[in-house]
């Protein structure tokens, strides 16, 4: 018994041999394959399909699985560090890889096994490899209902004869018999294995699957919960005055006076207006710098007071 997922490849390996392939040369008539043979090629060839979709159903979402926990650990490792979601290009253009593979996959593994023609004699030169008792009896059976020239009464008896005889042994055989279905079961272990991780991961972070889903296939901007809020304001001189930032193309700008210190204010809010939360505070807040000419500083402010922090450049 071989793996039925290589089922399709190993069939295509199967050609007639040339000495079959000649045209009648007469119209003496050759009996018709019995019905336990014809039973036995439908059996096998509907159990050849339904493996091979199968195998390309679990390989499929195996990949997917593995696909989901690779990006997943990628985004929450990025997270960590830079307390930031990927960009946005980087997910647009993962996705516009991944979703052209998926189709290629699909139509591939499963759309192609499941459409695929598998004709009568590639199913029965592997039913005569796995049942040696047919001694090339299936084959010629096969074979005389399309190529075999029946040169006269003798041929037509001996191929009439052979058909019986392989019908007799068709009947004592089993499609089943043929297909090897650990290599399913491994599959569907390593499939379900990973669907159990994700169900587990979502149960652990109810936003998990739904924080996937925004940012690497709707490629949202922002997809993290926020626990902290900042609110920056513009501290100008003199008196401390407070600016707002202007909008512009949805960028926030504002116009300081060329050689002068620029102050900015950063408070956290008491709570978040649309759910009613509390934001957190937190110990301290990166500042990263890009400069005109391109040169890039960080540093970390600690609070000057309850809810502020305050940074001069």
């Amino acid at each position: 018994m071989g793996d039925a997922s290589r089922l399709p490849s190993q069939l295509k390996s199967y050609l007639p041999l040339p000495h079959m392939q000649t045209e009648p040369t007469n119209s003496a008539s050759v009996a018709p394959l019995p019905p336990t043979v014809c039973q036995l090629l439908a059996d096998t060839r509907q159990r050849a399909r339904r493996d091979a979709v199968l195998a390309g159903i679990l390989r499929l979402a195996a990949l997917v699985g593995i696909f989901f926990w690779l990006t997943t650990l990628v985004d929450s490792g990025w997270f960590a560090l830079q307390k930031l979601e990927l960009p946005v290009g980087l997910r647009a253009i993962l996705l516009a890889f991944v979703l052209p593979a998926i189709c290629y996959l699909l139509a591939t593994l499963v759309v192609g096994p499941a459409i695929r023609r598998i004709p009568d004699l590639d199913l029965a030169l592997l039913l005569e490899r796995r049942f040696p008792q047919f001694r090339d009896r299936l084959v010629t059976s096969v074979e005389a209902q399309h190529s075999f020239a029946a040169d006269g009464p003798l041929t037509t008896e001996m191929l009439s004869r052979t058909i019986r005889e392989t019908g007799n042994l068709a009947a004592s055989v089993s499609a089943a018999d043929v297909f090897n279905a650990r290599a399913i079961k491994r599959r569907g272990a390593i499939t379900g294995g990973l669907a159990l991780s994700i169900l587990i991961g979502a149960i652990v972070s109810p936003g998990m699957l739904s924080r996937w889903w925004d940012a690497f296939v709707r490629c949202e901007e922002s997809y993290h919960q926020r626990t902290t809020l900042l609110e920056v304001t513009v501290i100008a001189q003199p008196g401390d005055r407070r600016r707002e930032f202007l909008q512009r193309d949805d960028q926030p700008y504002y116009l300081h006076p060329r050689g002068a210190d620029l102050e900015l204010e950063m408070s956290v809010p008491e709570t978040d207006t649309a759910t009613g939360r509390d934001w957190i505070v937190p110990e301290r807040v990166r500042i990263d710098i890009t400069r005109a000419d391109g040169s890039l500083s960080r540093t970390y402010l600690s609070r000057t007071s309850d809810r502020t922090f305050r940074f001069v450049i």
